[in-house]
């Protein structure tokens, strides 16, 4: 695995970094199954309240997909969530605001 995604843990809160700042945290289709997975356990992990995703080196939070790599071709490539895990976690606008309105966890995007 390419260690692309680290996960820390304080307390209630998961810190998950995306560590590719020479491609300015650009994600290959592994690292995208990294981040999905590390997305799936935060959110199985009744422990842990609030998940801060940020990008690695201070130049860019996420350029998107590395275009240097192929992109996922086919439903079984993609992670179950969508790009990175996320992009498909809500089916519609009003899944997104349902799971805003009955916010159970917390999610915070940053850039250093």
């Amino acid at each position: 695995m390419s260690r692309a995604i680290h996960v820390q843990r304080a307390g209630r809160v998961t810190i998950l970094t995306m560590d590719r700042p020479q491609v300015r945290n650009a994600l290959d289709a592994e690292a995208q199954v990294e981040l999905s997975a590390a997305i799936d356990a935060f959110a199985a992990d009744d422990d842990q309240w609030v998940a801060i995703l940020t990008g690695a080196g201070g130049a860019a939070f996420c350029a998107g997909h590395d275009l240097k790599t192929p992109a996922p071709q086919g439903p079984g490539e993609m992670p179950k969530g969508g790009f990175g895990g996320l992009t498909d976690r809500f089916k519609s606008s009003d899944d997104a605001e349902r799971f805003v309105v009955n916010l159970a966890k917390a999610w915070i995007d940053a850039n250093r």
